[in-house]
């Protein structure tokens, strides 16, 4: 991959494989890795690292402990906040569509595939990218929407105060009764 690819996110491998770690390592080079062997150190992981965007968990092993942790993550993060990838070498149809239920975004089979690997990895963080710039553009919109806001308000108090004094200056008898009711 190339070093833009990564965005600087941070990714999350949930897999005791020496070796299929090192090849996501060298497929996301300039991604920042952190490896863990379990659930519960991924969740603590997860818990002092908030900024983590991608989750990569191995069912293969301990295949419902992790397929719980993905469970778990989908219900704690959103799809837009946290993408999970869950990778097996479980050839089972049903182990894919638990996973994909379970709320995983992708499903990577073993042994690992580095062209496909990278392309569906690609994939992932370009979403993770192109969600980043909506939530940019979404901001920004609010920003511009406050601003013109404020500024619609402000128009309507100062033609509501210019159409008072107009009022009150011209009808004497109403004893500033108008500029009194603002």
């Amino acid at each position: 991959t190339k070093g833009n690819d990564c965005m600087d996110a941070k990714i999350l491998i949930v897999d005791d494989s020496e070796s299929d770690f090192a090849i996501i390592g060298a497929v996301l080079s300039e991604c920042n890795l952190i490896r863990v062997d379990n659930c519960s150190e991924a969740i603590e992981w997860l818990k002092k690292e908030p900024d983590i965007e991608l989750v990569m968990i191995d069912v293969s092993k301990t295949g419902k402990d992790n397929l719980f942790l993905v469970e778990k993550l989908a219900s704690i993060y959103d799809s837009d906040k946290l993408r999970i990838v869950v990778l097996t070498s479980s050839e089972a149809l049903e182990n894919e569509t638990n996973s994909l239920i379970a709320g995983a975004a992708d499903y990577i089979r073993k042994p690992l595939n580095i062209e496909s690997l990278s392309v569906r990895l690609k994939l992932q963080l370009e979403i993770i990218r192109l969600q980043k710039k909506l939530e940019w553009q979404n901001f920004r919109r609010g920003v511009v929407h406050q601003k013109k806001s404020e500024e619609v308000i402000k128009t309507r108090d100062t033609s509501v105060n210019a159409m008072i004094n107009l009022l009150e200056a011209r009808n004497v008898e109403s004893g500033n009764h108008l500029v009194r009711m603002k």
